[in-house]
């Protein structure tokens, strides 16, 4: 299995600051470290969308990592800063 780029794309919540969202992301990252197949993340911003790019062992990973950070009480914050209507998530193969 190849390895994986899983690539999200959000807006923050009207009421939440570039620095909250950032400082809620960073939050996460013992998460991210928990979950097998796990490599590392790149975050970014584009005018009022923010890019967080994060590379995963394979596809089977980057599943069970999803449905494990969505699932998991540390995300709470992160998601509530989140507007939930602007997440587009796509995956690409790193050739």
């Amino acid at each position: 299995m190849s390895a994986i780029i899983e690539y999200v794309e959000f807006k923050a919540n009207v009421n939440a600051s570039d620095s909250e969202v950032i400082a809620a992301l960073k939050q996460t990252d013992a998460l991210l470290n928990e979950i097998s197949g796990f490599e590392y993340r790149v975050l970014a911003k584009r005018d009022d969308v923010f890019v967080e790019v994060v590379y995963w062992k394979n596809q089977d990973s980057a599943d069970a990592g999803l449905k494990t950070f969505s699932e998991d009480e540390r995300s709470n914050l992160l998601f509530s800063l989140i507007d939930k209507e602007t997440v587009q998530i796509s995956y690409s193969e790193i050739l």
